[in-house]
């Protein structure tokens, strides 16, 4: 099991919730000659839930796109995104 810990701050008087922030996951084996059989449980999808779940045995870069949807009053809403990649082996 895995877990998103982004920084998801949008300037200004922007608030947002955790129901709001979408997580798309990627997972990519290092070895392409020898991908394994790693491969995300589930949606690679989540909305409100920062974790994912890998199967298998190998070396991956596990992926995540962070989308923030805040508001500041009624009428504004804000999309903040955030990128990170992270390599790991089990």
């Amino acid at each position: 099991m895995y877990f998103a810990d982004a920084d998801l701050e949008c300037s200004g008087l922007c608030t947002g919730r955790d129901r709001d922030i979408v997580y798309d996951w990627k997972l990519t084996p290092t070895d392409k000659n020898n991908p394994g059989n790693l491969r995300i449980v589930g949606s690679s999808r989540k909305v409100g839930d920062d974790t994912v779940q890998v199967a298998g045995t190998g070396t991956f870069d596990l992926n995540v796109f962070v989308t923030f949807k805040c508001t500041a009053g009624p009428l504004v809403t804000a999309l903040c995104n955030s990128q990170a990649t992270v390599r790991f082996t089990q």
